[in-house]
């Protein structure tokens, strides 16, 4: 986030009251502006084509809001560190033309994590984060529901075993969440699994990462569900 502030722990009010235990926090502020739109194409067409072009309209509805955030992280010697951060929700407005059809708010949301470092090579970390979803629900229709959730996920990064000469780095994580639209009145849950390689090649100068991630969803006391997967691969290069 903009604004971010990295000082010696001994020198804040974070770091004083950390003690001996914190050696570097960081303290962020962030102000954001959210903008997107959906576009509507319409065709009419009529059976003799000779004589009459097809019509196409097309409309626009925009959305346009903002939202101010804070956060802070402190590292607890070499060992760990934890995190916390709030986003509050402003305005969000709903806009065809000129005009302002509709009004709610950003979603707020709280976030909290926290990782495990004391493995060399390795990163142990969990997070969770609630997101007020139901504050957009003035955008919507009036019999759409919308459902406010947590977010929760634990994951590992750990030193495996050399092959070929190249050190490897193994992956596995696993995601809850609620998804703010559902079936009906009745909460969608997604549960997600993932497993993953990386390595350095170029002799460290590129790194190669594969995944793997397995998502299921369905909701209580609905015969309503879906499963996917996703497999990701990707390349980061290193001037």
């Amino acid at each position: 986030m903009p604004g971010s502030v990295i000082v010696a722990g001994a020198r804040t009010p974070v770091g004083r009251l950390m003690g001996a235990l914190s050696t570097v926090s960081a303290v962020d502020l962030g102000a954001h502006a959210i903008s997107g739109d959906n576009r509507l194409n319409s065709t009419q067409v009529f059976d003799d084509s000779t004589r009459y072009a097809k019509l196409v309209d097309t409309s626009t509805v925009s959305y346009v809001g903002n939202a101010f955030s804070g956060g802070a992280e402190v590292y607890l010697g070499r060992a760990a560190v934890i995190a916390a951060s709030y986003r509050r929700g402003g305005t969000m407005s709903l806009k065809h033309g000129d005009s302002t059809r509709a009004q709610a708010r950003v979603p707020d949301r709280l976030a909290f994590s926290a990782a495990y470092l004391g493995i060399r090579g390795s990163t142990l970390a969990v997070r969770t984060a609630r997101d007020t979803w139901s504050n957009m629900a003035g955008l919507g229709s009036a019999n759409l529901t919308v459902h406010d959730g947590w977010d929760t996920s634990v994951g590992a990064d750990v030193l495996g075993p050399r092959v070929a000469g190249r050190s490897l780095q193994l992956r596995a994580g696993g995601r809850w969440r609620t998804l703010p639209f559902g079936v009906g009145t009745t909460a969608v849950r997604e549960r997600s699994l993932s497993l993953g390689l990386g390595t350095l090649i170029a002799r460290g100068r590129a790194a190669l990462d594969v995944a793997g991630v397995r998502s299921v969803r369905d909701a209580t006391g609905v015969d309503v569900n879906e499963s996917a997967w996703t497999l990701s691969f990707g390349i980061t290069v290193r001037p």
